[in-house]
């Protein structure tokens, strides 16, 4: 799939902030992921690239399997998008009527750090990070297990 260059330099920031964090863990240092950073990661790179890549690219498809749901992510700070689940394949929508099963409101430190695997959910399930609600909120505590790192 193809995306426009100037997605290289979102991606270029979304380096930096994610192995910034590596980097300063790995030396037991601290490392602040600016909140305006960390959304415009999400807002300009990941997920224009999870909206652009082929519906099975990053599906857990072991997880996957069989689950039809949609989530409405809404990112503090500004931003929604609609992840739709549909057997085994994944895409990324704008909002619009669709009916939603599970609506997440999220931090974009948060959100930017669980979708690479770099912290649990769980903290940020507990801190009210990550905050669930809907027809069928348990589903919030199965998104980042249907999909593999962006």
């Amino acid at each position: 799939f193809t995306l426009p260059l100037s997605i290289s330099t979102y991606h270029l920031l979304q380096e930096t902030v994610v192995h910034g964090y590596d980097i300063a863990r790995a030396a037991g240092r601290k490392w602040r992921i600016e909140p305006s950073h960390a959304a415009m990661v999400l807002r300009r790179f990941v997920f224009p690239v999870l909206k652009a890549a082929p519906p099975r690219t990053f599906v857990n498809d072991a997880n996957a399997a069989g689950v039809r749901a949609t989530y409405d992510i809404r990112l503090r700070g500004g931003g929604r998008y609609f992840f739709i689940f549909d057997d085994g394949e994944f895409t990324v929508e704008e909002p619009s009527a669709r009916r939603v099963d599970c609506h997440i409101s999220a931090d974009p430190v948060a959100l930017l750090l669980v979708f690479f695997a770099r912290c649990s959910q769980w903290p940020a399930i507990a801190t009210g990070k990550l905050m669930a609600w809907g027809r069928k909120p348990w589903l919030g505590f199965q998104l980042r297990s249907l999909m593999r790192n962006p």
